[in-house]
């Protein structure tokens, strides 16, 4: 049986050696109990001095409300690297592709207070495992992938959240914040 137990969303493409560069963090770092791979950003066009602008500015607002925006090499809450040059330590793990030492499920499991669609789960779990364990989530710029971000399976995507996605939020914000 395998130490190391992988998630990974169904609209994730991984590079070919993804599984390998992932498993090469549990076997470097050995404090490791989590490690993600590096979603390579696609949409981020900032050849032309205008788009540049636009994202810096848009990217310092989402920063003050701290909403997710881009940084480089860092990954703390409400942050991801958009340029990721080395194997850094992470508050948090994506769900879109994560994997965790098998281990850590005998004293972690995912809430089950988040019914259907569990929006943010992966958050709420990964913060409880740096909580206890801080400097033992990791992200890897070797271990690229895409997340293709399927509409097919998610709650209706609107310039606002959903009563079920609020509710999501609102719990694990709750939990995270505690």
């Amino acid at each position: 049986m395998g130490d190391v137990i992988l998630f990974l969303d169904s609209d994730v493409v991984v590079y070919p050696d993804y599984l390998e560069k992932i498993l090469k963090v549990f076997e470097t770092k050995l404090n490791a109990l989590g490690a993600q791979g590096w979603n390579v950003p696609k949409n981020v066009k900032l050849r032309k001095t205008n788009s540049l602008l636009k994202f810096y500015a848009f990217n310092s607002i989402k920063r003050v409300f701290l909403i997710q925006h881009y940084t480089t090499d860092s990954c703390k809450y409400s942050e991801y690297p958009i340029i990721l040059t080395k194997i850094i330590d992470c508050s948090y793990l994506q769900g879109s592709n994560m994997a965790f030492r098998r281990e850590i499920f005998r004293q972690f499991k995912f809430d089950e207070n988040l019914k259907g669609y569990s929006y943010m789960e992966d958050l709420l779990l990964s913060h409880l495992i740096h909580k206890k364990y801080p400097n033992c989530l990791y992200i890897t710029p070797h271990a690229k992938c895409i997340h293709k971000v399927s509409e097919e399976g998610r709650t209706e995507m609107s310039l606002f959240e959903s009563p079920h996605k609020r509710r999501c939020r609102k719990y694990v914000l709750t939990k995270y914040l505690v």
